[in-house]
C-alpha cells in the first residue's frame, strides 16, 4: 500500500508539472520569441524540451514558432509531428480532467487562475483555439466553485477566494469576446446556462463588496465592447451588487 501511495503521488506531480509547462507552450504558441545578439544583432534560434520528453517548442529564426510532439516512428526512432495552439489546449483539457479525476482540483484551478498572460493573448487568438480554451475556463470554473465549500480554517477558505477571483479576472474577458469558432458553436445552450449561473455563485462568493466590483466592472467593460454577443449573461449578480451597494451608502 506504502508503494501505491508513493506511486500515486508521483503520477500526480508529473501531471502538475506536464501541465504547467503545457500552460507555457500554449502561451508561446501565441506569442512567439526572438532572442538577439546585441541591438540589431542576428536572431537566435533556440530549442526547449519539457522535462516530460513529449513536448517541445523552438522559436524559429525570424520570430515564428513551431511545437512538436514526440513520437515513435515505425522503425523505433523519435519524430517529431507538428502540434498547434490548439492541440496543445486540448491536452490542457484532458490533464485537467485527469487532476480532478485524482482529486486535485485545486492544482489546476489554481495554475489556469493566474495564467492571465494567455488569457490576454485569447483575446487575439484564432476562433478555434479560443473555443478550446473557452471549454477549459468552463471546466475549470465549475470545478474552483466547489473548492472551499467545506473548508473550516479560515487563511484557507481566503486563499481559495483569491484564487477565484483571479480566476474570474483572467478569464471573464475572453468568455465575453470570443468567437464561436468555425465549425461548431464553443458551447451547448446548456452548457452556456449552467456556466452562467456557476459565474454567479462564484462572484457572490467573493464576500467582499470591493472585490465584486472589481469582477462585475470587468464583464460590463467586456460584455458591451460586443453587441453581437450575450454571453455570459450576468445582469442579475450586476443588478444584486448594485442594491447591496445602496443599502450600503444608505446606512452610512
Amino acid at each position: 500500500m506504502r508503494i501505491i501511495g508513493k506511486v500515486q503521488r508521483l503520477y500526480v506531480k508529473s501531471t502538475v508539472r506536464y501541465f504547467h509547462w503545457l500552460l507555457i507552450g500554449l502561451l508561446l504558441s501565441l506569442k512567439p520569441l526572438r532572442l538577439s545578439k546585441g541591438s540589431g544583432g542576428p536572431s537566435w534560434g533556440w530549442r526547449l524540451w519539457f522535462w516530460t520528453g513529449r513536448v517541445w517548442v523552438e522559436p524559429g529564426f525570424e520570430g515564428g514558432s513551431e511545437f512538436g510532439i514526440i513520437k515513435k516512428s515505425p522503425v523505433g526512432m523519435n519524430r517529431l509531428e507538428p502540434c498547434s495552439g490548439e492541440k496543445l489546449a486540448a491536452e490542457l483539457l484532458w490533464l485537467a480532467q485527469k487532476l480532478v479525476a485524482c482529486g486535485c482540483a485545486e492544482e489546476a484551478v489554481s495554475k489556469w487562475a493566474v495564467a492571465s498572460n494567455l488569457a490576454w493573448l485569447g483575446l487575439w487568438a484564432q476562433p478555434r483555439l479560443q473555443g478550446s480554451l473557452v471549454k477549459i475556463s468552463a471546466f475549470l470554473f465549475k470545478q474552483a466553485k466547489i473548492l472551499g465549500l467545506y473548508e473550516i480554517e479560515e487563511s484557507k477558505k481566503e486563499q481559495q477566494r483569491q484564487t477565484k477571483k483571479k480566476m474570474l479576472l483572467s478569464w471573464l474577458p475572453l468568455l465575453c469576446r470570443a468567437s464561436n469558432g468555425t465549425d461548431v458553436p464553443i458551447l451547448s445552450m446548456s452548457e452556456r446556462v449552467e456556466l452562467e449561473k456557476v459565474l454567479e455563485e462564484s462572484i457572490e462568493m467573493l464576500e467582499q463588496e470591493e472585490d465584486q466590483e472589481q469582477v462585475l466592472s470587468l464583464w460590463l467593460h467586456h460584455f458591451t465592447y460586443c453587441p453581437s454577443s450575450d454571453w455570459p449573461n450576468l445582469h442579475a449578480s450586476y443588478t444584486r451588487w448594485c442594491n447591496a451597494s445602496r443599502k450600503l451608502l444608505v446606512l452610512q
